[in-house]
């Protein structure tokens, strides 16, 4: 099957975790005008990530590459996976370090989103390929990298296959990322690390 990029729209990103790094990336997306959803079973997490974004989305737009969006995206939050990623057209776990819990996240995501959606990890401790268990094989070739590092001005964002990702998502990748000021990195193999 060919690979074609999925339509954006007023689709969301969707980010698993609303700790100090899923906050941190979906203030990013938010900067680059594209619209936000947080995911996050905790409520305080939930309330904390929305008031970053809030009080950060101005600094992070300094790295676009006009200095500004058109306009900004809009964000919410749930805690609830299904609704959380029913329309998105990105999904990026940033969900803690626990194989398990990856492994039951990417599960999920098979399940729950939409065929045409992008998904990512943001682990720097387990590469994609080892948290398909519970992936179809179709669905792995939309699976990837993209991880973010800290702190919010080291604007590197890492991407890597599972080892089955559609070549043409990363270009795809990269365009949206410099979109928002980060500065992606495409690795040639993949590894843990």
């Amino acid at each position: 099957m060919v690979w074609s990029a999925p339509h954006i729209g007023s689709r969301p990103v969707t980010i698993l975790g609303g700790g100090v790094l899923g906050r941190r990336i979906a203030c990013s997306y938010v900067a680059g005008g594209f619209n936000v959803h947080i995911r996050d079973p905790s409520s305080e997490a939930r309330e904390d990530a929305l008031k970053y974004i809030d009080e950060n989305k101005e600094f992070y737009t300094s790295f676009c590459p006009n200095g500004k969006p058109t306009q900004y995206g809009t964000y919410t939050a749930s805690g609830d996976i299904e609704t959380a990623v029913k329309d998105a057209w990105l999904v990026i776990e940033a969900v803690p370090e626990k194989i398990e819990l990856k492994i039951d996240t990417f599960g999920q995501l098979d399940k729950y989103a939409p065929k045409d959606c992008i998904l990512g990890s943001n682990s720097s401790s387990y590469r994609s390929g080892l948290m398909l268990d519970l992936v179809s094989d179709e669905r792995r070739k939309w699976v990837c990298n993209v991880h973010y590092t800290m702190p919010p001005t080291v604007r590197t964002v890492e991407l890597m296959t599972d080892g089955y990702t559609h070549q043409e998502i990363f270009p795809f990748l990269s365009d949206v990322l410099r979109q928002c000021g980060m500065l992606p990195a495409t690795a040639r193999k993949e590894s843990t690390g």
